[in-house]
């Protein structure tokens, strides 16, 4: 079966991501923002990874445009974001986005995977720094003893949970 990686990344957390996935699968390495669609023909297995922006996954528009010349191939996608991606309401957001991001009948077609990312505050665009301060705000009114590792990161406005372990579901999916 023939293999790529795509991923959509910001920061650089995805494409790290990306990278690893591609050497584990020894599988083609693609950006996705600047990938044209007849480059997925000759691939059988799809891996897509994007980081989560206001709700939204970054670089799945390339699966949702694309839906028709998908058909027959396995599709994974891999969420980078800064929740904790064992907790059950981090993969219901995950799944929420992408039966808002993706056509009906593709979401059966793809199966998705939630990683942790990471936290520079100081690369962060104008944006997402406004959409920060916003956060920690709401964060500073929780009592210190109710806040979580990651709450306590994204206040100090660093943090790196990436995890190459963590690719372990996907490698295994692709190849199977």
């Amino acid at each position: 079966m023939k293999t790529a990686v795509l991923y959509k990344s910001r920061y650089g957390y995805t494409r790290l991501y990306a990278e690893w996935l591609a050497q584990e699968l020894g599988a083609d390495l693609l950006n996705a923002a600047t990938t044209k669609p007849e480059a997925l023909d000759p691939y059988d297995v799809l891996a897509l990874g994007g980081g989560v922006y206001a709700g939204k996954i970054a670089g799945v528009e390339l699966f949702a445009k694309n839906a028709k010349r998908l058909r027959g191939k396995k599709l994974a996608l891999f969420v980078v974001g800064l929740r904790d991606p064992e907790l059950e309401e981090t993969q219901d957001a995950t799944r929420q986005s992408l039966r808002r991001q993706l056509p009906g009948e593709l979401l059966p077609q793809v199966r998705s995977f939630c990683l942790p990312g990471g936290l520079d505050e100081k690369r962060l665009s104008f944006g997402h720094r406004m959409m920060m301060g916003m956060l920690k705000k709401s964060l500073q009114k929780k009592p210190e003893e109710e806040q979580t590792a990651i709450d306590k990161a994204i206040l100090a406005g660093q943090a790196n949970y990436l995890n190459r372990a963590a690719l372990a579901g996907i490698v295994q999916y692709c190849k199977t």
